[in-house]
């Protein structure tokens, strides 16, 4: 070491290299900047590189600073699947399940226009079907379409499907009818702005920002972190644990994340495999201070009386230095998206246009990437997050940091080779516990929780993914750390990856592996801050473990040791789930009482009214404990879970049972539902089993279906058969009338109270947590800080107005205002055939809204 400084060469660069250029010419493309960056990339140095020629590359090919462009995977079209998944859409109910579980992001749903339409290749268009759901829908063509080259042949899609729409055909078959589909369909517009991503299908219609990865075919992490991707992609920064989701994340020259039109997408970096919990706190803490940077530049722009900008560009400052003065951590809009990064994009061209004006202004669009809000996330598996990273982590979710941790849970060191964690269950064989590891799984979201100012929940997308939207949503929103578990099957875990929903599912439903969702905000206005979301424990966990090769293969080798192992592991479950159902209790204080006087059972005792709800959306769910808090404040008892979560053998025994159900795709049953509705149609069932059962029975549909609100009809009608008492006729709720199903709900439910002699009026009006944070802004009635054209409610379009012409006589006896209206449509995505009905959402009036402006 000492002799090194000895043994240094001078190398003397020659001047010219200072105005060298990078590599060879770009090839030319014609496409966006990002896109021919990418393209530029595959040519120069993926390509050479995938064909084992990389050591041939000069330096001068690769970017000073060692960046990569991102979607580079997409170039590679590896063909590596024997069969490929092809969609008949006479059967497709447009669920977009498929397109979620898909690990690669090889199968989409694609929205058109009838012009797109016209112009596509002719198998394309007649594999289109018009799409469903109502609101902006009606607008568009809908296909769900395979990429075939990029398809590992995973088979998650064709098992999720719930109407058997996929099938798996030879991929040269494949590839020779859907290869010009998917080309013509990844050139259409993007029109995940148009669409609620806070729901399931809706999630699926926005960009997935992580696509055609090296991932293992059917592998458990990528789809939870697609997910998270298409939740908030164009605004994401990860910092990417060392392990498989580095690997498949970024394994040069291969880059799966990627960008959208307007070239935004996930910045992702990768540090070390035990400091990634810091890595990304870091980059955390240092936007941090560039935004509080920002906010002092905002405020002494606007005080300085020497810099002359529009009005429009003086609201929209003001409006921005409001929310941070006041704190507000985020804002989501109707359709999910964060109101400062909607105000940054108000901002960019204005800041643009003006910068030119005052150096302050110009200051301002230097720093103009700041005015959105990024959403942080520390993503890696167990081996970091539970072992080597534990230290790490613990110090960033005991922070007040508003950061987001993701930990794929795969229960061992899947990227080398499957060694034992601290997340590994008892049991289970791993590498270096050949015998079965001895100790139990650690409890980490028990570990976050006792902070009490940690967001904490676990999911898995395979099984409930409407839960794990919700768990990302809430925990971006959270103002603080936030910590989610995905549970991810993994093929190391010794059972086919074909086979991993059903295997997911067996967890949670025998309690191996419980959803729930801990919320610290919902403490402050006196509610239970813990969510269960998976009830009941309704399976055999000795099946589930019977299944799987690292706990079966302890079984061959020592039958006795594996018995105590497995037995010590379902205690450990059952002692978990008995303190979670306590925790999930609406009783709280009560139920924790009974555990510690030795009572493990956690329902609630006494309830007159049962509530049982089949929700694939959560429409439902949401209907069915709106309910609840309506029936306790007429002074009635009741509880309320999902129908499959309630106790079979107890339903004849409940006194007033109502059942909120929802009919989803084509006719299918809820699948919360579906193992209740099954065990009612047992023969062995007498006709007078719910003889003292009083029922009624609200059901939730869309009446384009044939099988318009099927589930509800079949269970009023059984329940009736059964000898249950009908209160009232069966309510229903039509997602195509004008407040969509509330329009019958509304209905219903004076008819429900007068059935349960309750009051029309409740007798306690407590004032429940506000939806929307009402703020002042500066301006006046005449130039508002918002314009109206900006406010668009979900699903409608701003269009200009060419005609307005009144058709009734114009007298002062005539009471009636018929118009004739004419829109132009040319451009936009609103298409109108005979019939179409128009909504018009007129506008406030100015005195009116003084007068309210004036209450605040």
């Amino acid at each position: 070491v000492n002799m090194s400084c000895e043994g240094i060469v001078e190398c003397k660069i020659p001047a010219s290299w200072a105005d060298a250029g990078i590599g060879a010419a770009a090839p030319k493309v014609d496409a966006p900047a990002w896109l021919a960056k990418a393209a530029d990339f595959a040519s120069r140095i993926q390509g050479p590189c995938n064909n084992l020629d990389g050591n041939d590359l000069p330096v001068s090919t690769f970017e000073p600073g060692g960046r990569v462009p991102l979607g580079t995977s997409q170039f590679e079209k590896r063909g590596i699947a024997i069969n490929v998944p092809r969609v008949d859409m006479d059967l497709c109910t447009q669920c977009n399940k498929c397109s979620l579980i898909c690990p690669h992001a090889a199968v989409r749903p694609f929205l058109m226009s009838q012009k797109e339409i016209d112009a596509a290749p002719p198998d394309f268009k007649t594999g289109s079907r018009a799409a469903i759901g109502g609101g902006i829908l009606d607008n568009y063509q809908y296909r769900i379409q395979v990429s075939p080259l990029d398809c590992t042949g995973c088979e998650l899609c064709v098992r999720i499907c719930p109407a058997d729409a996929l099938k798996l055909e030879p991929a040269a078959n494949a590839v020779k009818a859907e290869k010009a589909n998917w080309d013509y369909a990844i050139t259409l517009p993007d029109r995940g702005d148009e669409i609620d991503k806070t729901t399931i299908k809706g999630s699926q219609f926005q960009k997935p920002y992580l696509e055609f990865s090296g991932a293992c075919e059917g592998c458990g992490e990528t789809p939870h972190v697609k997910l998270m991707t298409q939740l908030f992609g164009e605004r994401l920064v990860i910092a990417n644990a060392t392990g498989c989701s580095s690997i498949w994340g970024a394994s040069n020259p291969s880059f799966p994340y990627t960008v959208n039109t307007k070239g935004e997408g996930p910045a992702w970096a990768n540090s070390l495999f035990e400091d990634n919990a810091e890595f990304g706190f870091g980059m955390r803490r240092a936007f941090q201070q560039r935004r509080d940077f920002l906010a002092l530049e905002v405020e002494n722009t606007l005080k300085d009386t020497s810099v002359k900008m529009s009005d429009k560009l003086q609201k929209l400052l003001q409006q921005y230095l409001v929310m941070r003065k006041e704190n507000q951590h985020d804002l989501l809009l109707p359709r999910g998206r964060s109101i400062y990064h909607q105000i940054m994009e108000r901002l960019e061209p204005l800041l643009e246009e003006e910068k030119g004006n005052h150096k302050r202004i110009q200051a301002l669009y230097d720093l103009r990437d700041m005015f959105g809000r990024i959403s942080f996330w520390t993503v890696g598996g167990d081996g970091w997050a539970y072992d080597i990273g534990y230290g790490g982590l613990d110090h960033v979710i005991a922070s007040e940091e508003h950061i987001n941790i993701l930990v794929l849970d795969t229960e061992m060191y899947s990227n080398t080779g499957g060694q034992a964690s601290k997340s590994t269950p008892a049991g289970a064989m791993a590498k270096f516990a050949e015998s079965g590891k001895a100790t139990a799984k650690k409890d980490l979201c028990r570990l976050a929780m006792t902070y009490k100012t940690v967001y904490v929940a676990s999911i898995c997308v395979h099984v409930n993914p409407q839960q794990a939207v919700r768990a990302m949503l809430e925990a971006d929103a959270y103002p603080g750390p936030s910590l989610i578990v995905a549970y991810s099957p993994c093929i190391s875990q010794g059972y086919p990856m074909a086979e991993s929903i059903q295997h997911c599912q067996m967890a949670v439903d025998s309690g191996y592996w419980p959803l729930f969702r801990y919320n610290p905000e919902l403490a402050s206005s006196g509610n239970n801050p813990f969510q269960l979301d998976s009830r009941k424990v309704k399976g055999d966990i000795f099946k589930m473990l019977a299944s799987e090769n690292r706990f079966a293969a302890v079984m061959r080798r020592d039958p006795k040791h594996a018995e105590e192992l497995d037995a010590q592991l379902k205690k450990s479950v059952g002692e978990k789930n008995q303190l979670l159902q306590v925790l999930g209790a609406e009783d709280l204080q009560g139920q924790y009482h009974k555990l510690v006087e030795g009572l493990t059972d956690a329902k609630e005792s006494g309830s007159s009214v049962t509530i049982l709800y089949g929700s694939e959306t959560g429409n439902a769910e949401e209907q069915a404990k709106n309910l609840l808090q309506d029936i306790r404040t007429r002074g009635i008892k009741g509880s309320v879970c999902a129908v499959d979560d309630f106790e079979f053998d107890d339903l004849p025994s409940q006194k007033v049972l109502i059942l909120v159900i929802s009919t989803c795709g084509l006719g299918e049953y809820p699948q919360n539902s579906k193992r209740t509705w099954m065990k009612l149609q047992s023969q062995d069932l007498p006709m007078t089993w719910l003889s003292g059962v009083k029922f009624a029975v609200f059901g939730l549909g869309d009446s384009t279906y044939a099988q318009f609100c099927v589930a509800a009809a079949g269970y009023d009608v059984r329940l009736g058969e059964l000898g249950g008492q009908r209160l009232l006729q069966r309510g229903v709720g039509d997602d195509r009338d004008e407040d969509r199903y509330f329009t019958g709900w509304e209905a219903w439910l004076p008819e429900l109270w007068k059935a349960l002699g309750a009051p029309a009026v409740p007798l306690t009006r407590e004032v429940p947590t506000p939806s929307y944070k009402v703020t002042a802004s500066p301006g006046k009635a005449d130039s508002p800080p918002i314009a109206d054209d900006d406010i668009v409610p979900p699903g409608a379009a701003r269009l200009t107005l060419r005609t307005n012409k009144l058709l009734t006589p114009e007298t002062k006896d005539y009471d009636r205002d018929i118009r004739h209206y004419e829109f132009e449509i040319k451009g936009t995505s609103v298409s109108y055939k005979t019939g179409d009905s128009l909504a018009v959402w007129p506008r406030n009036d100015a005195k009116l809204a003084e007068e309210f402006c004036a209450m605040m």
